[in-house]
């Protein structure tokens, strides 16, 4: 399944170094992409997103917890235009308690 997520800025950023090894931008680069915004100040704003290029219904996981900090950034998963979330972002697997 393509997990791509992108947007103009976060595409612009990760123009820079190109998308990951499968061709796409995961997830996981656009956050990354946007968390290092302050090292490339041509590309750094005001606001991100990060958009969706998947059908709807799509399950998006990944295998850590991802952070974002940069401020201002809007995850859209509305990706059909109906208002609605369209896309589901997994959390990743719960780690067993130690004994």
């Amino acid at each position: 399944m393509d997990t791509d997520a992108g947007g103009v800025v976060v595409g612009a950023l990760l123009g820079l170094a190109g998308p990951g090894p499968d061709g796409t931008i995961s997830l996981a680069e656009a956050v990354s992409a946007i968390d290092n915004s302050v090292a490339y100040p041509n590309y750094a704003c005001d606001a991100y997103a990060i958009r969706f290029d998947v059908p709807f219904g799509s399950v998006i996981s990944f295998p850590s917890t991802l952070y974002l900090h940069g401020a201002n950034t809007t995850i859209d998963g509305d990706v059909n235009g109906s208002g609605k979330p369209g896309v589901v972002l997994a959390p990743p697997p719960a780690r067993p308690s130690p004994p």
